[in-house]
Parts: C-alpha cells; sequence; structure tokens
C-alpha cells in the first residue's frame, strides 16, 4: 500500500513539473513576441 502511494505521488510530481515547464517556456515566448511587436511599432 505505502508503495503504491509513494508511485502514484511520484508520478503525480511529474507530470506537475512538466506542466510547469511547458507553461514557463510559453510565457518566455510570449514575452518576446511582445517584445519584438512592440519593437515594430
Amino acid at each position: 500500500m505505502q508503495v503504491k502511494k509513494f508511485e502514484k505521488a511520484e508520478s503525480v510530481l511529474g507530470s506537475g513539473s512538466v506542466t510547469v515547464l511547458s507553461t514557463t517556456s510559453f510565457n518566455i515566448s510570449i514575452t518576446i513576441l511582445y517584445r519584438l511587436f512592440q519593437n515594430l511599432i
């Protein structure tokens, strides 16, 4: 029982970190696009 709980928590943490990474890269790309857009104007 205890091992199963630990494995589940580990997989949740793993998917969570992947989500955070993708969100961060998404925000960075939007910021870069926004700055380029401002430079054009």
